[in-house]
């Protein structure tokens, strides 16, 4: 029979990691009401309290930059690529509402972030959580399928950004270029990708301030760029675009062409943009506030998130028809058969930072997670080191490099 363990107050301040080379987990995490734990489930979870812990990494953010984090990682290729081929494949001008079905079912994931967040106050986001639900060998395997999804994303997004300025800024002559220029052996890499994660590398180990700037001048080009689309769609489209126009290929019609299956449909792949949820509980470590400012942030970003996809899903069907819409250049193609030259610069400008800083985010979170896990034993210690000046864990940068720079 389990016995109860005395009660533990945990101190109302930020706690962190202490410097040990095992903390197993560490957690040192702040909660705030008392914690009373059976022996056998302490002993499983490793619960250790240490009220003279402190956090290696930098307390700098506050809630209006935890919130630029969470929209940068989210928006992506999500806005740019996603939406606009569930328009042509799958929900036509009903987009909006596959949006609004995926946003109800990420709303959850969103609450479960944010409850879990105010009371288990450590970096490493589901990793953390999970080691405390289901012990040291479930949370393992959830902190590697975080890292692998991130490893996923990573390259996507780069060579995103890759193509899109072989395309729109060197009229599709650079990746021509490097056909010719460089040797046989050299030519599965792509050259703009490896130089955009040399600057991710180097934004990244700088410090955790200079990637929150960043993203907020990142965020000031993405407002403004599907501001600026947003108001050109709704100004010259057409109400017939949302409900009377017919494919000619094959002849489907009405405001969801696919019927209520491709609605949901929609509604799965959609799911898919808001990937980037715990990028706000990942920097836990680095907030000035987390209890506060973490909850308050995941559901505010989430929230601008939520309008963003539904109003540019919504402007996009209703600016040109839905079987027009180019599922790999999306908006900028759509200007760009308008004859639209202006919109289509500041959208394609846009997409490519917009993109630039959902990758900064993604190396952010995944080195972030990968500190978490090495931080307690499960992965080599040396990935666990924390830079003294920049405060950020950087050795495994290189390596995350390495592997997304090839691709």
């Amino acid at each position: 029979m389990l016995r109860s363990t005395p009660s533990v107050k945990v101190s109302q301040h930020v706690i962190g990691r202490a410097p040990a080379a095992r903390r197993g987990p560490k957690y040192h995490c702040k909660m705030g009401y008392d914690l009373r734990l059976p022996s056998l489930t302490e002993r499983m979870l490793q619960v250790r309290v240490d009220p003279g812990g402190t956090s290696q990494l930098n307390q700098c953010l506050n809630l209006f930059q935890l919130v630029i984090q969470g929209v940068a990682h989210m928006l992506g290729s999500g806005i740019f690529v996603v939406t606009p081929s569930i328009i042509r494949d799958m929900a036509g001008p009903a987009t909006f509402i596959s949006y609004i079905l995926s946003g109800i079912a990420a709303g959850f994931s969103v609450l479960c972030y944010s409850d879990l967040a105010s009371r288990y106050l450590c970096t490493g986001s589901a990793y953390v959580y999970s080691y405390f639900s289901i012990g040291e060998f479930g949370a393992a395997v959830v902190g590697f399928f975080l890292i692998g999804e991130m490893l996923i994303q990573a390259p996507a997004l780069t060579l995103g950004i890759s193509q899109n300025m072989d395309m729109f800024i060197f009229n599709s002559t650079f990746l021509r270029w490097q056909e010719d220029a460089f040797p046989e052996w050299f030519l599965n890499t792509d050259v703009i990708a490896l130089l955009i994660m040399v600057v991710y590398m180097v934004i990244n180990m700088v410090g955790i301030k200079s990637v929150s700037y960043i993203n907020m001048a990142v965020a000031v080009v993405s407002f403004i760029s599907l501001g600026t689309f947003c108001c050109v769609g709704l100004a010259k489209g057409d109400i017939d675009n949302m409900s009377k126009v017919v494919n000619p290929a094959d002849g489907r019609t009405g405001f969801a062409p696919f019927g209520i299956s491709g609605i949901i449909s929609g509604a799965g792949t959609a799911f898919f943009a808001f990937v980037g949820l715990e990028s706000v509980v990942t920097l836990a470590e680095e907030s000035i506030n987390p209890k506060r400012d973490l909850p308050r942030a995941t559901i505010l970003s989430f929230i601008v998130v939520m309008i963003l996809y539904v109003v540019t899903a919504f402007s996009i069907a209703y600016f040109i028809p839905w079987y027009e819409v180019a599922g790999t250049t999306g908006l900028i193609g759509s200007l760009k058969d308008k004859g639209l030259t202006i919109p289509q610069y500041i959208v394609t400008a846009g997409l490519i930072f917009t993109v630039f800083s959902c990758g900064l985010c993604t190396l952010t979170t995944v080195s972030r997670i990968v500190y978490s896990i090495a931080d307690d034993g499960l992965l080599f210690p040396f990935l666990a080191k924390v830079n003294p000046t920049t405060q950020v864990p950087h050795m495994e940068h290189p390596g995350v490099y390495h592997h997304r720079g090839l691709h």
